[in-house]
């Protein structure tokens, strides 16, 4: 079989890495697989790993290792969305250590409108990411096209907030605040 071979819309590769496992990516690298294919959104297999919702942590090092494009369009903030209670489910931090060693930029926005993975983090009070990426240098002081900033993020309850966040928002704000958050 063609390791580039559409199945239903997307070549083989994207959709192991998607669907699939690290043994099947593995696969249909070993015969040829087209690591460089992006779709016209710009999305390669990495950005379809980082969706897979049961091997992404055994995946995503295959495909870097293997030397899928990372640069400052990479969109790791799919790994960030893996949380629970507020913080990085196991393995979240090494995914996100080894795309921003090989290029990915810590101050990608996750959206149209600018915001950042600092902002969303902090916004929704999750304490454990918040000082991932404020350890990483995110831009403390990053604004979205909107006016929202880290800091007036952080100060907005959400609707239904859970008792954690409750807890994390007083410390984010003064984490924020300590590192010169405006």
């Amino acid at each position: 079989m063609d390791p580039n071979s559409m199945v239903y819309g997307s070549p083989l590769l994207q959709k192991a890495a998607n669907l699939g496992s690290a043994e099947m990516v593995k696969l249909i690298l070993s015969r040829g697989g087209d690591i460089d294919y992006k779709f016209r959104n710009g999305d390669n297999a990495l950005a379809l790993a980082m969706s897979n919702r049961k091997h992404w942590r055994e995946i995503v090092p295959v495909l870097v290792e293997a030397g899928i494009e990372i640069n400052e369009q990479t969109p790791f903030w799919k790994i960030v969305f893996k949380t629970k209670n507020g913080k990085f489910k196991p393995g979240v931090e090494a995914i996100l250590e080894l795309l921003l060693s090989k290029g990915a930029d810590v101050d990608c926005p996750i959206i149209k409108d600018g915001t950042t993975s600092l902002m969303y983090t902090a916004k929704m009070a999750w304490l454990e990411p918040v000082r991932f990426f404020l350890a990483h240098g995110a831009d403390v002081n990053a604004k979205n096209k909107k006016g929202d900033t880290v800091l007036s993020l952080a100060t907005k309850k959400q609707p239904r907030e859970r008792p954690y966040q409750r807890n994390n928002r007083k410390a984010i704000i003064e984490l924020l605040k300590a590192k010169g958050a405006k």
